[in-house]
């Protein structure tokens, strides 16, 4: 699908958010779900209202990080749909303070930067790549008929060494 019209414009009615910060954070033995609205908050008005993605970041595996991010949940079920096979007594470490929230996995680690939205993929403690800014987002497309007024159309990830991420 093509979303963009040349590299800088957005094709006509499509909308592109990206998340600003990491509002709030959710752990569990299993991952983080984590709450990056599309501006940032200053003061409690600004909650009103504004575009929140649901971020969640799991590891299914030892060397596998996966991230979902999705703007409606709903409840309606989302096909078509693939069962992971999640490893037995398998937990990722999970770290979090003021600036950053890191998930490991084995020896891959993800680093999210709560203040100013960005993701750090680093094995072993190289760099592996990054997603900052509009590299991650949510697109949505706005349709003239009523009865369907927006359309989810999935995120993409630019990442620069082409990472094999589930």
């Amino acid at each position: 699908m093509k979303f963009g019209n040349g590299c800088w414009l957005q094709r006509e009615g499509i909308e592109c958010f990206s998340p600003k910060e990491a509002y709030f954070v959710k752990t569990t033995e299993q991952g983080v779900t984590i709450c990056a609205p599309t501006a940032n908050i200053n003061h409690r008005g600004d909650t009103l209202g504004g575009i929140n993605l649901t971020v969640k970041i799991t590891a299914p595996a030892p060397e596998v990080i996966r991230v979902q991010v999705a703007h409606h949940l709903g409840v309606q079920a989302k096909t078509p749909e693939f069962d992971l096979t999640f490893a037995e007594g398998f937990k990722p470490e999970i770290a979090e303070n003021e600036e950053e929230v890191i998930v490991k996995s084995g020896s891959l680690a993800l680093r999210i930067d709560r203040k100013n939205w960005s993701m750090r993929y680093e094995r072993g403690g190289r760099l592996l790549t990054t997603s900052a800014g509009r590299d991650r987002y949510e697109l949505h497309r706005r349709y003239a008929a009523a009865r369907n007024r927006t359309s989810r159309i999935p995120f993409r990830l630019l990442l620069d060494e082409g990472l094999p991420l589930v």
